[in-house]
């Protein structure tokens, strides 16, 4: 178990689609892997443990915006331009929605969330606000903070699918995979066929460690999407959890970017034990992008193992 746990951890494009824009059906973007550093999943957190650390979380400073904030952004975007006269002219909950839903699609999260804060206590039931907390407090990493505000706008819409998903992209990040699928397949009831839907299923079955379950949803999503990059690596991950390590090849060969590709063969290899191909991997990733300190790091990791033939895996063929 704790193999599998460092392929899930580890794998660069190991996705989820965090969810549509507000107000569209489906355009999912793709969340970040988990943190580089983290050998093992993030530990479940029980759900009042979740609640209970929710308002602290809400009580700290925020982040540091991740992109410098540029002094004429507001000059240089005349969509915003245009949202911050309207709401000038009427400060509505809608019109500050709409305005940090910009701010957030701008790279200034900081001040996006002022404005879905501010749209949350002029209209306590505007949905699309407390989902715009919610999906801020997730992408800076503390979806506990979120995690009130994403069961209110469930609460105000319980048929927006976008909703639904946003909660489940929370609960996953805390650890609580089964409550996160059942999130995922109301997206499905209410969006049949979505194949950002059916790969968070898929995604959320792999994280339970039930690999065979988690295939079909992949492999429907890719039907349905076949470019669809982050379904193809959720399917490899899928095969490697259900044990058949060459279809999880297979498929990680089959990506574009031979950057993951090489990558992610080398955690597979780290994994499995076979430092020497993780190492030989890990240096293919360095040809391609050099000064990758990621790459750096692991290609030392499985020298030093295949050198002492320390670690966990067994080393026991070539692959």
């Amino acid at each position: 178990m704790l193999a599998m746990s460092r392929i899930l951890c580890c794998c660069w494009l190991l996705t989820i689609s965090a969810g549509c824009a507000l107000h569209r059906s489906h355009a999912p973007a793709l969340s970040p892997p988990f943190p580089e550093a983290s050998l093992t999943p993030a530990s479940a957190q029980p759900a009042e443990q979740g609640i209970a650390t929710s308002r602290e979380l809400a009580a700290r400073p925020r982040p540091e915006p991740a992109v410098p904030r540029a002094l004429t952004v507001e000059g240089s975007n005349p969509a915003l331009a245009a949202s911050l006269l309207r709401l000038q002219a009427s400060a509505s909950a809608e019109a500050h929605v709409r305005v940090g839903e910009q701010y957030r699609d701008a790279g200034i999260p900081d001040t996006a969330h002022l404005h879905f804060e501010a749209a949350a206590r002029l209209s306590p039931g505007n949905a699309d606000a407390h989902e715009g907390v919610a999906r801020i407090w997730r992408d800076w990493g503390m979806p506990g903070a979120g995690l009130g505000a994403a069961h209110r706008a469930v609460f105000h819409a319980p048929s927006s699918a976008s909703a639904h998903n946003t909660l489940g992209t929370i609960l996953l990040a805390l650890g609580r995979a089964t409550e996160a699928r059942s999130r995922f397949e109301r997206v499905l009831a209410l969006d049949p066929g979505a194949p950002y839907a059916l790969n968070n299923v898929c995604y959320a079955y792999v994280m339970e460690g039930q690999g065979a379950k988690a295939i079909d949803y992949c492999r429907e999503a890719l039907r349905r999407e076949p470019g669809f990059v982050g379904a193809r690596h959720n399917l490899a991950l899928a095969y490697a959890s259900a044990g058949d390590i060459e279809a999880a090849r297979r498929e990680l060969l089959s990506a574009a970017d031979p950057g993951a590709v090489q990558y992610n063969l080398g955690i597979l290899a780290l994994t499995l034990g076979h430092f020497e191909e993780a190492e030989a991997a890990f240096r293919n990733v360095l040809r391609i992008r050099p000064g990758d300190q990621r790459a750096t790091d692991r290609a030392r990791e499985a020298g030093r193992r295949a050198a002492t033939g320390t670690g966990e895996g067994h080393g026991d063929g070539r692959w």
